[in-house]
């Protein structure tokens, strides 16, 4: 039987080797040592640097402060404020509103990684301007919509008065604050096309005083094709890709996909169905919160790629403990008949040994506890085997600025010889250079993991945690 190295985004193994190493118990497959569990990050970011109120009005402070440093990637900033209330940013600057003037405010800082590790907190005071002018300006009036983009619209609103005079407007997309302009309409990008926002506008003036908020339902043009149509997906469309491989789960293939993956072979009894042209997979509370996964390593032709734009239209549940994903892994990794040893191919092909790592790109993970954020990543060498360590890019952490488990979305990844990039909803989110083992063959996993880096499951965990699919596809020139 051929023995291949376990890959560790399986918690139950980790969890596994973790007991076995308490017992002292030595565990070997085919007379090779397991590779060692991959160790959770618990170095926390530098501490918060130059933290100060670097402005002030009767009404506001903005403090600011030099950005964190961490040995993966610093994930955002705890900020709590006079020993209260407490926020989380991703930015390197926060605003305490709704003050009186002349009042002092304490704030505190922490950086914080996604493994959760937080550094020490940095301290600041500042204190509003005096008080002056306390009338606000009236509302503005008049909010309409224009102009709309798969990624934005115009918005236009009717000047608001005041008794001394209105300086300004600030614009947000529901409780987030986009910025601030002195004119009577604001171009508001960054959106996802066909998705339904709430865009508000509030006046201030010179002394700080603000108006009450004006809001109006605003909606980006459709989504591009690249779904059943088969048209060309917006990221690449006019570049000279064709569809070389999809499905669209009119049914269960089991010759197209396995269930499980050879570290963890089988599902759970029905967790693995196809319903109204939906692939599901489900874990259960009833069946333990198992790991469940389809892949085309295998069946009766594995489906394995190098190099295309690969695309699903995905929902998934949020609650803690869920780890959604849709990936790509090593096929000379999968089936090395050398374990723990380097597979032997390279060497005979005159390649690389880099290009028999682990080598793993993640189109999509999500993690139940953080229903708004998609997580893409491109590893050197995942499971860690052969004795090279893994190495990933830091900037895979992106706020999609909306709950992602509310609706079916489409994720995509572009994969060229030098660069990988991650798209949600045909719109770009970040990308990533690739590592020495990336282009080589690999094959797809769709899953629905259990745990992750966030948080496993609670008693608040939803009954059922369902990732489900509705179609996927590739792209290649």
């Amino acid at each position: 039987m051929t023995v291949r190295p376990i890959s560790f985004k399986s918690n139950w193994v980790i969890r596994l080797f973790g007991f076995m190493a308490l017992i002292g118990v030595v565990v070997s497959f085919a007379g090779g040592a397991g590779a060692a569990p991959k160790n959770r990050d618990k170095e926390p970011p530098s501490t918060p640097t130059d933290l100060k109120a670097s402005s002030t009005i009767t009404s506001s402070i903005t403090f600011t402060w030099t950005a964190s440093t961490d040995n993966v990637g610093v994930a955002g900033y705890d900020v709590s404020v006079d020993s209260g209330r407490r926020d989380r940013v991703s930015t390197t600057s926060y605003t305490v509103s709704g003050l009186s003037c002349g009042t002092a405010v304490s704030v505190t800082v922490a950086a914080f990684d996604r493994a959760q590790n937080r550094s020490s907190a940095a301290t600041a005071t500042g204190s509003t301007s005096g008080c002056g002018d306390m009338q606000p300006p009236t509302a503005p009036t008049g909010l309409t919509i224009s102009s709309p983009t798969q990624n934005g619209v115009t918005l236009s609103w009717t000047a608001s008065n005041d008794n001394v005079g209105v300086v300004g407007y600030y614009v947000y997309q529901g409780p987030t604050e986009l910025g601030s302009t002195p004119m009577t309409s604001y171009v508001v990008g960054g959106l996802l096309c066909g998705v339904s926002y709430t865009l508000s506008v509030v006046a201030y003036d010179a002394a700080g005083n603000t108006s009450a908020p004006a809001s109006t339902p605003a909606t980006p043009a459709a989504c591009p094709g690249g779904g059943g149509t088969g048209e060309e997906p917006a990221p690449i469309a006019g570049q000279g890709y064709s569809k070389v491989w999809g499905d669209e789960f009119d049914a269960f293939t089991p010759g197209t996909w396995d269930e499980g993956i050879w570290y963890d072979p089988g599902n759970p009894v029905g967790s693995t169905f196809v319903q109204n042209g939906v692939l599901n997979l489900v874990s259960r509370r009833s069946q333990g919160y198992r790991d469940v996964t389809v892949t085309t390593e295998a069946g009766t032709t594995p489906h394995v790629f190098t190099l295309g734009y690969f695309e699903a239209r995905m929902r998934w549940t949020k609650g803690p403990g869920a780890w959604p994903a849709f990936w790509l892994l090593s096929y000379r990794h999968a089936t090395n008949p050398s374990w723990p040893s380097i597979n032997p191919y390279c060497s005979g092909n005159g390649l690389p040994a880099a290009q028999c790592y682990s080598a793993e790109l993640d189109v999509f993970e999500g993690q139940g506890t953080e229903p708004t954020v998609f997580y893409g990543t491109v590893h050197r060498n995942s499971s860690e085997d052969y004795g090279v360590r893994d190495s990933q890019n830091a900037n895979n952490y992106q706020d999609a600025g909306l709950d992602l488990t509310a609706g079916f979305h489409t994720y995509g990844m572009l994969w060229t010889a030098t660069t990988i990039s991650w798209y949600l909803d045909g719109r770009f989110l970040h990308s990533a250079p690739v590592y020495d083992s990336t282009n080589q063959p690999q094959f797809l996993l769709f899953d629905m993991y259990i745990g992750g880096w966030t948080s496993d499951t609670t008693a608040q965990t939803p009954d059922e945690l369902k990732t489900e699919v509705d179609w996927v596809h590739v792209w290649q020139k």
